[in-house]
């Protein structure tokens, strides 16, 4: 099961690299549900993983108030 995580890692890492927009917002997602799944099992995900959700999130924070009227 893990091993299939890691893989699954992998390819969601390839596939960051290289998709926008829509595409890039459902890796994203994909990624969150293989994270949860390593901290449910126990086992450590890597920096690069978090720290990909972490960039996406304060993204779309900043969006947020890009559009807020002053």
């Amino acid at each position: 099961m893990i091993e299939a995580l890691n893989q699954r890692l992998e390819a969601l890492c390839q596939e960051l690299r290289t998709s926008r927009g829509k595409a890039r917002t459902e890796a994203l997602d994909h990624l969150a549900e293989v994270l949860a799944q390593l901290d449910l099992h126990g086992h450590p995900a890597p920096a690069w993983a978090r720290e990909a959700l972490a960039t996406a999130v304060d993204e779309n924070v900043e969006d947020g108030f890009d559009n807020m009227p002053v």
